[in-house]
């Protein structure tokens, strides 16, 4: 959040520990994030992040699947599913196991990385860096 020099009107998170779904239990940890940072001083408040984050108990994939547990959602519906716009500005933050390079080209397949303005992500081995070195 103290990277962007705008608030965000919605985050949206995946997790696989329901525990972790719950945001009223995420109050400490998202008011140490916010206390004293360059966060607090932009105007965000503990109360406000989490009104903001909606936080969903499945996993995240390349498509729908009922079958696992939790649910994985496929990451491209998603976001056509909350009516993300191309006009909205979109961080997508990844660590979602190895998967993350499937994903960006799926989203490049399908079109919905219009919908991206910036991507953070994870590259756990060298081998992802070397098959998926985009230019």
């Amino acid at each position: 959040m103290q990277n962007y020099p705008i608030k965000f009107d919605a985050m949206y998170g995946f997790e696989c520990e329901r525990d972790m779904t719950n945001v009223a239990t995420l109050r400490d940890p998202i008011n140490r994030c916010i206390s004293e940072t360059a966060a607090e001083k932009m105007g965000y408040t503990t109360e406000g992040t989490m009104d903001t984050l909606k936080v969903y108990h499945n996993f995240i994939g390349l498509d729908e699947d009922l079958e696992t547990s939790p649910h994985t959602r496929g990451l491209s519906q998603f976001l056509k599913d909350i009516d993300i716009q191309e006009d909205d500005f979109v961080v997508l933050k990844m660590d979602v196991e190895g998967i993350e390079f499937s994903l960006l080209e799926r989203m490049m397949a399908n079109g919905t990385y219009k919908l991206i303005d910036e991507v953070r992500t994870f590259a756990r081995e060298k081998r992802y860096l070397d098959a998926h070195a985009y230019k």
